[in-house]
């Protein structure tokens, strides 16, 4: 264990000129805590591996500053541990710890492009900042915070638990999270624990890779187990478990404390396959409020799942669209993919947009959750819900989907909204304006589609994406709107005629990307969030263009490929080079291969391709020519705009 208690620095240096491995990477074998009434600690681009076994190893590979608790007074490498090690799951000794402590009283921690193998806060700390890292096994941030900690554009791994509450108010916006996030607690109507802009691809049982335990009695646990949002239903055709988003008022898995607890989720997409999206329990129903507006929920079995810890309460306030005055969802959540039959009893495996009680658990007869003005595939919605009176009716209470649906227009332009500004627009002064165009000769489908999607607020997303995608950073450093500070000027661009592809070249062409290339292998981040990221090999133009490979290809460059290109490099430059692989038929392929998967969900055809590949269009206007279409007019949208094309972090909502 090295304690940190003063508000130091420690950051490894990627071009290779300070501590480190052979290209520059710190890595420090031992957890590193920040003790108490410490303030203003910076933890960046560093590699913090799974802590050593007992049987001993040197407490980190890295000098640390003068004076740093757990180093010598002068600097330089601290001494190893007595004995040779910690007793288990001590931080820094053996057995599974988290890498980064931040200790009780703690604040304004900053962790940032660093791969970290778990991230633990310990009583009331706030103000911590975990951005742009690759993270194992945890993060949790419970215990009351003195202000809201943030975690923003990172990567969990699949075996990645995400815990929030106790009392704590926190962010996490704009990450790609492969394992389940659960809410214990925490949050204010003025000040929620705010879920944003997050793509969550968790399809597994958890860490135990076992199902979660039969229904809750009145004296049970959170049904969560150690990890999220994990209904324990049992569908006809067998057990099932999973889950992205678990939110309830009690304090901790076992802790049946009732906290105040609003949690709002918003513009997430969210990808369970046979899980659920998400999943709220009631422990106290006047504590729990949860507001769930914009997000796509359309591939997995169940959208969302509420019942009661008892299984006699109410559910509390669950609003996915409602038309109250008093900050209302404003629903906008893509419900497209559920459809009637797979609802109906008898169905092999039954899916339900929505779902009160039920096979999970129990509630009230008035238990309620609002779901009006949402995106659905069906005519009536409530043939896909289930509660004591729609679909199956196994369930009970009532969802209310409201007695008239968004029209054909209406739910094709909230899911462009969705889709390429990332965010829900409101039905007056917004929608319903866009409807009308589409009706007027003159600007029609192909008009509305570029005004959205071609707009200063679109072009201001996508700037921020593509920083997330190249840089592996949020531009301006926070999530701020892109089109102020340092994204301004590639706006301003896009605004004025430039292509997608003239901005990534220009991005590319920084030492910051050049830099970034010679320490993570980007066909991996392309592939998805993995359980350890390894570092680039090669030299820094060969990682030049492996980078450019993995971020603009989705694959890896062979030996000969990579040496083709850098023999071309003192010619073309870093701007030229990006820009002829950005603009070969390859690329082009790869970016409609996955306008297809995300905008029209299918595959396609290899003549299909050809003909978009061959085409004159760049590559914004080959999505807006998508999203102009009968396919993502009839049954489009499925990802959020904050997920890009190629690596595809996402990024907040503007």
């Amino acid at each position: 264990m090295i304690g940190i208690g003063k508000p130091v620095i420690i950051q490894g240096d990627f071009a290779g000129q300070g501590f480190g491995d052979q290209h520059g990477a710190p890595v420090i074998n031992a957890s590193l805590e920040v003790v108490t009434g410490t303030t203003g600690v910076v933890l960046r681009q560093l590699d913090l591996p799974p802590n050593p076994s007992a049987s001993g190893a040197a407490a980190s590979s890295v000098p640390l500053p003068p004076g740093t608790p757990g180093g010598p007074p002068g600097g330089g490498l601290p001494p190893a541990p007595p004995g040779g090690g910690l007793p288990p799951g001590t931080p820094g000794g053996a057995g599974p710890s988290a890498a980064v402590v931040l200790e009780d009283g703690s604040n304004q921690t900053t962790i940032e492009d660093s791969i970290v193998d778990g991230i633990r806060k310990k009583g009331n700390s706030g103000g911590n900042l975990i951005v742009g890292n690759v993270i194992s096994k945890e993060l949790t941030l419970t215990g009351a915070a003195t202000s809201p900690d943030r975690a923003l554009n990172n990567r969990f791994s699949i075996l990645s638990d995400i815990l929030l509450g106790n009392g704590e108010v926190a962010t996490v916006a704009a990450n790609i999270i492969a394992g389940p996030l659960t809410v214990f607690g925490g949050g204010s109507s003025a000040t929620p624990i705010a879920i944003l802009g997050n793509t969550f691809t968790f399809t597994g049982s958890g860490n135990s890779g076992t199902p979660v335990p039969p229904p809750p009695s009145p004296t049970a646990t959170i049904p969560f187990g150690a990890f999220a949002g994990e209904a324990p239903a049992a569908s006809p055709s067998g057990p099932f478990s999973g889950g992205a988003i678990g939110v309830t008022d009690s304090a901790g898995p076992a802790d049946s404390t009732s906290l105040a607890t609003y949690v709002l989720i918003q513009n997430n997409a969210i990808s369970t396959g046979n899980g659920v999206g998400i999943t709220v329990v009631a422990n106290d129903p006047a504590n729990l409020t949860v507001r769930i507006q914009g997000n796509t929920l359309r591939n997995n079995r169940i959208g969302i799942e509420a019942f009661s810890l008892s299984g006699t309460t109410d559910v509390g306030t669950i609003d996915a669209g409602s038309s109250g005055t008093v900050d209302p969802s404003l629903g906008g959540n893509n419900f497209r993919g559920f459809a009637a039959a797979e609802a109906a009893p008898g169905s092999p495996v039954q899916r339900f947009a929505i779902q009160i009680g039920g096979q999970a658990g129990g509630a009230a007869a008035s238990a309620r959750v609002s779901a009006l003005n949402n995106v659905w595939s069906v005519g009536d919605p409530n043939s896909v819900v289930n509660d004591s009176i729609h679909g199956p009716a196994t369930g009970q209470g009532v969802i209310d989907v409201g007695a008239t649906q968004l029209s054909a227009d209406q739910r094709y332009v909230q899911t462009l909204y969705n889709q390429f500004l990332g965010r829900t627009g409101a039905l007056t002064g917004e929608v319903d304006g866009w409807v009308k165009a589409l009706s007027n000769p003159g600007i029609g489908r192909a008009g509305v589609a570029l005004g959205i999607a071609g707009s200063h607020e679109a072009h201001s997303v996508l700037v921020g994406n593509l920083y997330v995608q190249y840089l592996g950073r949020l531009a301006n450093g926070d999530a701020q709107p892109q089109e102020k500070g340092e994204a301004a000027g590639w706006v301003s661009m896009l605004d004025h005629g430039a292509t997608e592809e003239q901005v990534i070249a220009g991005l590319v062409a920084s030492p910051e990307f050049y830099s970034l290339a010679s320490r993570i292998h980007f066909d991996q981040l392309a592939a998805g969030p993995t359980t350890g990221l390894t570092q680039s090999t090669g030299d820094a133009d060969q990682n030049f263009v492996a980078a450019l490979y993995g971020a603009s290809l989705n694959r890896s460059a062979d030996n000969a490929e990579i040496n083709l290109w850098v023999q071309q490099l003192p010619k073309l430059g870093w701007e030229g080079l990006a820009g002829a692989i950005l603009n070969s038929s390859e690329a082009r392929d790869a970016a409609i291969d996955q306008d297809y998967a995300m905008l029209v969900h299918r595959l396609a055809s290899a003549e299909e391709v050809l003909g978009w590949v061959h085409s004159q269009q760049d590559l914004l206007h080959l999505a807006i020519a998508f999203a102009a279409s009968d396919e993502f007019y009839q049954d489009g949208g499925g990802r959020p705009a904050t997920f890009s094309r190629g690596t595809g972090t996402p990024a907040p909502p503007a």
